[in-house]
């Protein structure tokens, strides 16, 4: 245990002096007091209160939890192990799960300071995990092994229920009747395991009703009216469930993507003979961040941000009641006039114990947005456009697309924001990974400014008080590096609202193929020293992780030139990423599988220690660079146009001899060597 200093840390991207009233030096808690009307976090989460009103946080960076009383202003810091990820608390008992460590923890809430009383290993890369109030019952997501187990409250495995596509984000019921699971990388991200029977549904989020108005002109009459064509979207999950303490709703942090609008490829720019600083790069409007439409009534761009509501009934079913709430706002940010769009991925929702209002915490703008749940009234909406013009959207033309407008107010925060609580109604707590920092949100201003419908460039509503929960030993290079690659705010990186880590999820990525206007591309991972695997991205001879950086900032994000300490700082933070955890297999098959490679000639173009040869070859008639397999069976779908949804899937394939030669491998030995990959 060791007390943390309490001085505000602004170098590490806490809010504004201005905006936060630094704490008192620490003092003697007084004997704990129980708190009434405390809501069981019905999610999994990075930050919860316990029973006492005090807050307890994850320290990924650190290896630590924290524990914050905000009446007295006493931290207090525990080591518990590796990337402490997710927390759930219940009774007499906290648990963490340890993504590096394949663990989940358990310390007493009244003894926290004595640290771990209980640990078990479990499997690949746990991450969600949630109790029940009386924490007889305790559920982990175990991400790289694709399952959730249900354990008893000794921490002794109960069930095992299998779900492909990388389960995450956990919710429990209030009636104890259905378990919620959020996938990481799947068509249908939402999963409803009924724990009774343990049948697993597929509940599909509303993307499939989803249209954005793509507006066609007629090139050949510039008078006509241009034509409406619908595209769908795609959906992902982004974040931490969570369901209203009444039961009736279920919140999913979603993403709907336009996967179809082609994106400039700047094929021409990518051939750079080596880096320069210099270059000029032109703002692409087809770019990730860009709008896809010139329409003038058009909210919705290329990735968009909603906290999807799903309608359960009294016993935790699902029904078919669902409402998309456009999350997108806008906030003063930095110099006086200067806006940014809060519009990045969700990391968590909560909603208020009363249910009316939710939070969406937006990890890569430095926010979080305050969300009226009780009505779609919110007349105008004003938006900064990516281009630097301004758009007053009407919400009908929301609703032409099946999103819902709800009022909203942006909440200042720091680095990562990835957590809130509510204690009680009138406290919000907002918890900021990467700057290692609670704060609390001014609600009051924020709840008066919501109801009044202040709408616009209105400043975001200012902490009111924070606490340093950590100081980890992380480099200043890399923390500047992940500030920026996970800017969707900042104009040194753009302020598009889209950020690297938007698509290059957590450093890895984020499953999805995107269109080009040269073809399909699957977003490669990131994950591991990227600098090794150079030259980088699928078909372009873009020589570094800084040539890449400055084309995206530059020709896609609508930023700046960047100069070479942003660019290395990026750089440096992507090599600092590590690899993912293999998934659970059979060392023996793994042994066999490693001879396979080598007899079905995998090795000639993957070969060294990241399994690659840094060249590109015509596979199927592209031209693509190598990709390293190392950590592989986290990184669905394959092949640079994501054709092959499953590693047996590009192993049958390869029985054509175009890449390699499995033709005269037996099933077992397919087994075996798609063991062998997954092992990397």
């Amino acid at each position: 245990m060791r007390l943390v200093p309490l001085l505000f840390l602004i170098a590490c991207g806490a809010p504004p002096e201005s905006q936060v009233r630094p704490p008192d030096d620490i003092v003697s808690a007084p004997d704990r007091i129980p708190v009434e009307g405390l809501v069981h976090s019905t999610g999994s989460t990075t930050l919860v209160v316990d029973p006492y009103g005090e807050l307890i946080n994850v320290n990924v960076d650190s290896g630590t939890i924290s524990r914050t009383n905000p009446r007295t202003n006493a931290v207090i810091e525990v080591p518990v192990g590796s990337e402490p990820t997710r927390l759930a608390i219940a009774g007499d008992s906290l648990w963490v799960t340890l993504r590096n460590e394949r663990a989940v923890v358990e310390l007493g809430v009244d003894t926290l300071e004595a640290g771990v009383i209980r640990r078990v290993e479990l499997g690949a890369e746990p991450f969600g995990i949630v109790a029940s109030p009386d924490g007889s019952r305790v559920y982990v997501a175990l991400s790289q092994d694709a399952a959730v187990l249900e354990l008893d409250a000794n921490l002794q495995v109960l069930r095992s229920f299998t779900l492909p596509g990388e389960p995450r984000y956990l919710a429990l019921h209030p009636g104890l009747g259905h378990l919620y699971v959020g996938l990481g990388r799947s068509k249908q991200p939402l999963r409803d395991i009924d724990l009774a029977s343990g049948a697993i549904t597929a509940v599909p989020l509303p993307d499939t009703e989803l249209r954005q108005i793509h507006f066609e002109v007629d090139e050949t009459d510039p008078e006509a009216e241009p034509e409406p064509e619908p595209i769908p979207l795609e959906s992902r999950i982004t974040g931490d469930l969570w369901v209203t303490d009444d039961g009736s709703r279920l919140l999913v942090p979603a993403l709907y993507l336009d996967t179809t609008t082609p994106i400039m490829a700047l094929s021409s720019i990518a051939e750079i003979p080596g880096f320069n600083p210099e270059i000029e790069v032109e703002p692409n409007p087809g770019g990730y961040g860009g709008s896809i439409s010139d329409a003038p009534i058009e909210p919705v761009d290329r990735i968009t941000p909603a906290v999807v509501e799903v309608g359960l009934r009294s016993d935790g079913t699902v029904t078919t009641g669902m409402r998309a709430l456009y999350a997108a706002t806008q906030a003063g940010i930095g110099e006086p006039g200067q806006v940014g769009v809060v519009g990045s991925y969700i990391s968590s929702v909560c909603s208020s114990p009363t249910g009316d209002q939710y939070v969406a915490t937006m990890e890569a703008s430095r926010a979080a947005v305050l969300i009226d749940a009780t009505g779609d009234d919110r007349a105008l909406i004003q938006l900064n456009r990516k281009n630097g013009s301004t758009q007053t959207i009407a919400v009908e033309a929301l609703h032409t697309m099946g999103f819902e407008g709800p009022r909203t107010k942006a909440l200042s925060a720091a680095d990562g924001t990835n957590g809130a609580v509510f204690v009680g109604d009138d406290a919000l707590y907002l918890h900021n990974a990467f700057a290692e920092t609670v704060i609390r949100s001014d609600l009051v201003s924020a709840r008066a400014s919501l109801l009044g419908a202040a709408l616009g460039a209105a400043e975001a509503a200012p902490a009111v008080q924070g606490w340093p929960v950590s100081r980890s030993d992380l480099g200043s290079q890399i923390r500047e590096g992940r500030a920026l690659f996970y800017s969707a705010r900042g104009f040194q990186t753009g302020a598009t609202g889209v950020s690297c880590s938007t698509c290059h999820f957590e450093g890895r990525n984020d499953g999805v193929t995107w269109t080009f206007d040269d073809g399909p591309r699957q977003t490669p991972t990131l994950a591991g020293v990227v600098s090794e695997t150079q030259p980088v991205t699928w078909r372009s001879g873009v020589p570094s992780v800084m040539d890449e950086a400055n084309i995206t900032i530059r020709g896609r994000f609508f930023g700046p030139e960047a100069d070479f300490a942003t660019l290395s700082s990026i750089a440096a933070f992507v090599d600092h990423t590590r690899l993912p955890d293999p998934p659970t297999n059979d060392p023996a098959a793994v042994e066999r599988g490693a001879q396979v490679f080598v007899q079905a000639a995998c090795s000639g173009c993957h070969l060294g220690s990241r399994a690659m040869d840094n060249s590109s070859h015509l596979i199927r008639g592209v031209e693509v660079n190598t990709p390293t397999l190392s950590g592989i069976a986290a990184s669905a779908p394959y092949f640079h146009d994501g054709s092959s949804p499953t590693l047996r899937d590009v192993l049958e394939r390869s029985r054509d001899g175009s890449m390699g030669n499995t033709a005269s491998l037996t099933s077992a030995q397919m087994d075996d060597l798609e063991a062998y990959l997954r092992s990397l």
